[in-house]
Order: structure tokens, then sequence, then C-alpha cells
């Protein structure tokens, strides 16, 4: 049995606890810690530029299209394109070469990029 909505404008239970909720995020309070947070702070390490969190994608990228080239996928890959955009055929041999192309390239730069 669900019980109905009540007015908006009748006093809940909890009032006493929102208003003072509000009361505390509107003072400036501090609570003292003898610069133990400004130690904890500096012991941190330092954030990582963005240039260095492009070099593992990239780098995954780049073996991607050399491991393609070295063993002879590219070869294939560039002739099923190249009959894809010169024939306009779409077949399930164009079909299957794209998508292990975007699965495989897809994967690995995933996991580079969780490794940021």
């Amino acid at each position: 049995m669900k019980t109905p909505p009540l007015p908006p404008d009748t006093p809940r239970e909890d009032d006493w606890l929102d208003t003072l909720l509000q009361r505390d995020a509107q003072s400036d309070a501090h609570i003292a810690d003898a610069g133990f947070s400004d130690r904890v702070m500096a012991q941190l390490p330092a954030r990582r530029s963005r240039a260095v969190a492009w070099v593992l994608p990239l780098a995954t990228v780049l073996g991607c299209l050399l491991a393609l080239h070295s063993l002879g996928g590219a070869e294939y890959v560039f002739n099923a394109v190249a009959a894809l955009v010169t024939d306009g055929e779409f077949g399930p041999r164009q079909l299957s070469t794209l998508v292990t192309v975007a699965v495989f390239y897809a994967v690995a730069l995933g996991g580079a990029w969780g490794e940021r």
C-alpha cells in the first residue's frame, strides 16, 4: 500500500537535518590539522603531462600498422579497400576485412588508452 505524497508545505520529520546541513554548508568552518593536509599534498606525485599520456596510444597504433605491414596483412586490406572503392562492391569479404581491422584497432587502442 502506497502512502500518498504530502503537500509541499507540510513539515517533514527531517527538516531539522536539512536546516543543519544547509547551515553547515554556508559556514566557513575550518578544521585545524596542524599542517597535515599540506604535508599529504606535498607527498603526492606530480601530475603527468598530457604529452606523456599520448605516447602509449600512439605507440600502439604505430605497432599495429607495423605488424599489419610486416605480416602481409596490409596488402590484403589494401586490396579489399581498393575493391570496395573502385568496384563499389561490398560483399562478405570486404565486410569481414573492415570489421576485423576495426575490432583489432579498437581493442588495441582501448587497451592503450586505459593504461594512460
